[in-house]
């Protein structure tokens, strides 16, 4: 059978095609974009139409524009608006267009459902201005020079969801500004100057669900100021000048999930300041003041489980202080000033997954930090203890069980006891992120290198040591050896010092020890009677041509006892020089031959003032005195 196609079932055809491509395309949320004209003078204007929609969309982008008249270009950005007044427009965006004002047209244009007026020069917003816009959902004003909010200013916009006022000058929220925004979900106030918070301002956002008011200059909480947003998930109030938190300033805010207070001044934390907030799951207090920590500050607060608290002054943690707080999984607690951590200081927490203990003072992590429970296997995702004092880890470190882990910048000491690290870090490298900065510090011989490259034997060598022992050994032989040659020399020297004194006509005895004393001669000279004639004179007369005045019996004896005259010689002079020769050793034998039971010799001591004479004398009883004369 034969069917045949007529020219009129294919035009029908054609149209039935046509008609299902219109209804297919009506499900896509498609827009096209048409160019507006005419448009202000060195901008850009375009219209957004969503094919399922009679709404339209409205865009005025005047970047990098020189030139532009602010009082020319609020005139043609109102009459563009003006003829957009019938035209069912459902958002309009003003992009970096020199405005101070807000065009008057704009008040008018009720069907609006999203205003973006971004980067502009606007400095004040009309009074009453929104008072119509019953289907206004977002108003974003951000960059802009807005510096004051009139109270009735947002009355009218019920249905607001999302109002952001981003890096504008804003000093101050009135009270009662929002309190018509009962729909408002999202609110961002960031990067103003806004410095007090009154109370009940936020009255009437009971739906609200983030709040940002972070990079303002607010530098106090009252109490209650957040009363009533029991809908609220997030609070970021980060690069503030908050020094304090009062006590129950969170209180009825039960649904809080996350708060952010890094950056201000905060210096304490009081014990109870956190009741309220039991559902929050994050906590940042990064770069505060923080310095101590006291027990119970997290009590009830069961559901946390990421803690930032880096940054601070915190010089110690004490045992208990994060009871409460079991199914925490994140702490930071890097750059702080703790010196030590406390046994069982994070005992309990089960599921902690990440520990950063980076940039303290910690020189040594017992055990029993982590569990009092010794048998107790620790294990957590992220251990971070870099940049700190530790110099060794205890061998227990076997059992630690993490995924990654630093430990560089550490003054690691690589001697002889810490050998067994370098095998454990060789074993864990894969879990370490910086294996190749971990260096030594001591001793001075490995300082900067890596330690996984030490072998144990280089752990236990010490060339330094050797070498110093080495060095000790040769300068003690060295020493020794010098102090045996000037012994053996001295005693060379000693035994011939009369030989060396005669030969180099040394005389280290020729010194006048009785320097001012009133004697009236230098040397008392003694001799035998027999040697006076050559010896005695010729000696004599050598010791006076030498400047000596000598005393001589033949001469300077007075008359009297020879006993009297030689005791008054040896007191008068310095020195006594006795001539020894065989006449005067005879006479001496002789005379104590025949006298031995009536002689004794005895030592006279004289002492004057600056020298003591030290003489012989020879004396007899009576009767011999008597036969010698």
């Amino acid at each position: 059978m034969c069917v045949c196609v007529t020219e009129d079932m294919s035009s029908e055809r054609h149209v039935l095609i046509g008609l299902l491509t219109v209804v297919c395309l009506l499900q896509l949320d498609v827009k096209a974009g048409v160019v507006v004209r005419p448009c202000p003078t060195q901008c850009v204007c375009s219209q957004l139409a969503q094919w399922h929609s009679l709404d339209i969309g409205l865009n005025i982008y005047c970047h990098k524009r020189p030139g532009n008249d602010s009082q020319q270009l609020y005139s043609q950005i109102d009459s563009l608006l003006m003829r957009n007044l019938h035209q069912n427009l459902d958002s309009l965006i003003i992009e970096y267009a020199p405005l101070v004002h807000l065009p008057r047209s704009l008040c008018r244009l009720t069907t609006l459902k999203s205003v973006n007026i971004l980067s502009t020069h606007l400095a004040d917003l009309p009074n009453n201005c929104f008072i119509n816009f019953d289907r206004l959902e977002k108003l974003y004003l951000n960059s802009n020079n807005i510096t004051d909010l009139p109270n009735s200013l947002f009355d009218g916009i019920s249905q607001l969801v999302d109002f952001r006022l981003i890096k504008n000058p804003i000093a101050e929220l009135p009270n009662g500004i929002f309190d018509n925004m009962s729909y408002l979900t999202y609110l961002a106030l960031i990067d103003n100057k806004i410095a007090n918070l009154p109370q009940g301002v936020f009255n009437g956002v009971g739906k609200l669900d983030f709040l940002d008011l972070s990079g303002n200059k607010i530098n106090k909480l009252p109490k209650g100021v957040f009363g009533g947003m029991v809908q609220l998930d997030m609070l970021q109030l980060g690069r503030n000048q908050i020094d304090d938190l009062a006590d129950g300033v969170f209180d009825g805010m039960d649904r809080l999930r996350v708060l952010d207070l890094r950056y201000n001044k905060i210096t304490n934390l009081q014990n109870g300041v956190f009741d309220g907030i039991g559902r929050l799951e994050c906590l940042n207090l990064r770069s505060n003041r923080i310095t101590n920590l006291a027990n119970g500050v997290f009590n009830g607060m069961g559901k946390l489980i990421i803690l930032d608290l880096s940054g601070n002054k915190i010089t110690e943690l004490s045992n208990g202080v994060f009871h409460g707080i079991g199914q925490l999984i994140e702490i930071d607690l890097s750059h702080n000033q703790i010196v030590e951590l406390s046994n069982g200081v994070f005992d309990g927490m089960r599921a902690l997954s990440s520990l950063t203990l980076t940039g303290n003072q910690i020189a040594s992590i017992s055990r029993d930090v982590f569990s009092s429970k010794s048998n107790m296997s620790i294990q957590m995702d992220y251990l971070y203890l870099d940049d700190n004092h530790l110099t060794s880890l205890e061998p227990w470190w076997h059992d630690v069980n993490t995924k990654h882990m630093r430990v560089s910048k550490n003054p690691w000491d690589c001697s002889c006891d810490n050998k067994w690290m370098s095998g454990w870090l060789n074993s864990i490298a894969g879990q370490l992120d910086d294996i190749k900065d971990v260096l030594c510090y001591t001793p001075p011989r490995f300082q900067r290198k890596i330690m996984i490259h030490l072998s144990d034997e280089e752990f236990c060598e010490n060339p330094a040591a050797e070498a110093s022992k080495t060095t000790w050994i040769v300068s003690m032989s060295s020493v020794a050896g010098v102090v045996i040659v000037l012994l053996f020399v001295g005693v060379i020297v000693y035994r011939l010092r009369v030989k060396l004194y005669t030969r180099w006509k040394f005389h280290p005895f020729d010194r006048d020890e009785c320097l001012g004393e009133d004697m009236d001669y230098d040397v008392f000279f003694c001799c035998s009677s027999k040697d006076d004639e050559p010896k005695g004179r010729r000696m004599v007369e050598t010791l006076e041509a030498q400047g000596y005045s000598v005393c001589y019996h033949y001469r300077d004896f007075m008359p009297g006892l020879i006993m009297a005259n030689i005791e008054a010689s040896v007191r008068r002079s310095k020195r006594t020089l006795c001539l020894l020769t065989s006449n005067f050793l005879c006479r001496f034998a002789n005379v104590f031959y025949h006298h031995r039971f009536s002689c004794f010799f005895y030592f006279v001591y004289f002492t004057f003032d600056c020298c003591i004479i030290n003489y012989c004398v020879k004396t007899r009883s009576s009767a011999v005195a008597d036969a010698a004369r």
